[in-house]
């Protein structure tokens, strides 16, 4: 495993000095609609810091989301987001999944991520808020919540 805190690039200008915050799950969305095997709920599956399988989130069921409210961003500008997934499938035939924003109330989803049977990292990075098509502000990001949704 390898960690690396604090470090961006971005192709149009150096920003200066910037901070990389973490954010994890802390509780459920708007939807729940997978399965988990965390007693305390689909959020408490994958919140672990760093990433743990002992307890996980799934479905067989297209068009299911799951969702959920992260933990309250504080600082400064937001240049970015980036929200990780970690996704594997346990059966034969074809399996992908989308990564999913609720902002404003509005769903969004993202880019499709076709599954295999070894566990991959999966990485989509909002440059800006899918509701404004602006950069994001600290209150859009502590209202919205992340997630991913079953497609094929």
């Amino acid at each position: 495993n390898h960690y690396i805190d604090d470090m961006y690039i971005d192709d149009a200008a150096l920003q200066g000095d910037c901070r990389v915050n973490t954010l994890v799950p802390t509780g459920a969305g708007n939807y729940t609609q997978w399965d988990t095997t965390a007693s305390a709920g689909n959020y408490a599956a994958i919140d672990e810091i760093p990433y743990s399988a002992s307890d996980y989130n799934s479905t067989s069921t297209l068009n299911e989301i799951d969702s959920f409210d992260m933990t309250t961003f504080s600082g400064g500008d937001i240049l970015a987001i980036q929200v990780n997934t970690v996704a594997d499938k346990s059966d034969a035939g074809m399996r992908a999944i989308v990564d999913f924003c609720r902002s404003n109330s509005v769903d969004y989803t993202g880019d499709t991520y076709y599954l295999s049977t070894d566990e991959q990292i999966f990485t989509k990075v909002r440059a800006v808020d899918p509701n404004t098509s602006a950069a994001w502000a600290s209150a859009a990001l502590n209202a919205a919540e992340f997630g991913y949704k079953l497609t094929v």
